[in-house]
């Protein structure tokens, strides 16, 4: 039985591993504007907890918690430069809009 249990926390500790790999590529993904900031943070939120719900030790989940904040850093930051791209393209139109007005008048 000890046998298995020590398995058990080896595969844990395994999916763990590869699990903070996946989501530092995809803070890497956000970061570099390839994935949009909502699809993001529900990917992360699935993610989180799935592992959650594993039996991990403090330390994987202690891993798992720092990656899953810096990821989260990345998120809050591409939100914010996506809206600021969308009020620049909203002030883009709206001078378009003010010069057509201006021509007309």
């Amino acid at each position: 039985m000890p046998n298995n249990l020590s398995s058990i926390e080896e595969q844990t500790s395994e999916l763990v591993e590869a699990t903070v790999k996946l989501l530092w590529a995809h803070r890497d993904d956000v970061a570099n504007g390839k994935v949009a900031s909502d699809s993001a943070r529900v990917y992360l939120a699935l993610v989180k907890g799935a592992c959650e719900a594993l039996p991990a030790s403090e330390k994987d989940l202690a891993r798992l918690s720092a990656v899953c904040e810096a990821t989260n850093v990345a998120i809050t930051a591409a939100a914010d430069r996506e809206e600021q791209g969308k009020l620049g393209l909203a002030r883009q139109g709206l001078a378009k809009i003010d010069s057509r007005v201006q021509v007309n008048a």
